[in-house]
């Protein structure tokens, strides 16, 4: 595949550890973006190969997906306070676009004339669900073709509403991110 920015899972000798710093465990769902940037930022290089092949168990319901991508979009917002270089326009854009819905529904309530736009923004989100969903189902096979219009709304959601609620808490407890924004990542012991 080539070099990335990021890799799940990834594995790194010893002396990365020492050199870089370990994982802060307190990041449940972005460590690796963290530790990853530390890692670039000192001049390493990560490289994807498809020689290895992880294995990943998605979660097994709707509401384990949308906790799930939930606490991603919350730990987003809170990784962007603590390490500003972890975080690239991708992991914004859910929240962007409930940001976007969130104006033009207020918009369409206040001004007749901006439903136009709500819903054309609608419209365009389901064709892209649905033509991505084509294309997985193509690539895949039939079996995923109908959940993924489902699929992708529901993590598009959860993200961005778990971005918000991030935004909330960092707002009203901001303190509480500053011994972490303060503190240097955990080292091995030498």
């Amino acid at each position: 595949m080539g070099y990335v920015d990021t890799v799940w899972p990834g594995a790194y000798r010893r002396q990365v550890f020492k050199k870089v710093g370990l994982f802060r465990e307190q990041l449940t769902r972005t460590e690796d973006l963290d530790f990853h940037t530390r890692l670039r930022k000192q001049g390493y290089k990560i490289w994807q190969t498809p020689l290895i092949r992880p294995y990943y168990r998605p979660r097994s319901t709707w509401t384990g997906l949308a906790q799930q991508y939930f606490s991603n979009g919350e730990q987003v917002i809170e990784t962007l306070s603590i390490n500003r270089p972890a975080i690239s326009l991708r992991h914004l854009v859910p929240f962007l676009w409930i940001t976007l819905l969130g104006t033009l529904t207020a918009l369409a309530v206040l001004l007749p004339v901006m439903r136009i736009l709500f819903y054309a923004s609608l419209g365009v989100y389901a064709l892209v669900c649905l033509a991505s969903a084509g294309l997985i189902g193509l690539k895949h096979g039939l079996r995923y073709l109908w959940p993924a219009p489902f699929v992708f709304p529901l993590i598009h959601l959860s993200y961005g509403m778990g971005s918000w609620w991030g935004v909330w808490r960092l707002v009203s407890h901001g303190h509480e991110y500053n011994a972490l924004r303060q503190s240097a990542p955990p080292t091995l012991e030498r």
